[in-house]
């Protein structure tokens, strides 16, 4: 009995039963997989600066709110801010309050009183105008066109 011999293009090389395209497309596969991963990792992280900013925003208000109840007047004024930061100076110490690290908030505005929270590592900043009772997010950049705009 003869053998036949098979004659393989180059790329379909085999060794021991493994062809040098599936090694390829293994590869590739894993390439993909763990890129969408780390992603999918990032965007979540990201989503937790940002929930972690938009909570200690709530958090601000809520005793700021408490604060006039009982004082007719808030706490703090244009310019001021609170953060756990280390490279930033806070104007306002409370007890009661403290932000998560990372998480700087400030006071932008007197009258009316207007807040703004952001967590250092996400471009995304929380405002919250007491007037007007709601909490606007806006990206870092369109904030502060809106800000010049203003002015």
């Amino acid at each position: 009995m003869t053998r036949t011999k098979y004659n393989f293009p180059p790329l379909l090389i085999r060794c021991e039963g493994i062809s040098v395209i599936g090694v390829a497309a293994f590869i590739i596969c894993l390439i993909i997989v763990i890129t969408v991963t780390l992603l999918v990792l990032r965007a979540g992280k990201r989503a937790a600066y940002e929930i972690t900013a938009k909570h200690d925003l709530r958090q601000f208000v809520e005793f700021e709110k408490a604060y006039y109840a009982e004082n007719d007047e808030y706490l703090g004024e244009e310019g001021d801010i609170i953060s756990n930061d280390p490279d930033k100076t806070s104007a306002l110490s409370l007890e009661e309050f403290t932000p998560s690290d990372g998480v700087t908030i400030t006071i932008i505005s007197d009258d009316p009183f207007i807040v703004i929270s952001k967590h250092n590592k996400s471009n995304v900043v929380f405002e919250y105008n007491f007037e007007e009772g709601i909490i606007k997010q806006r990206q870092e950049e369109e904030w502060e066109k809106s800000t010049i705009r203003e002015n």
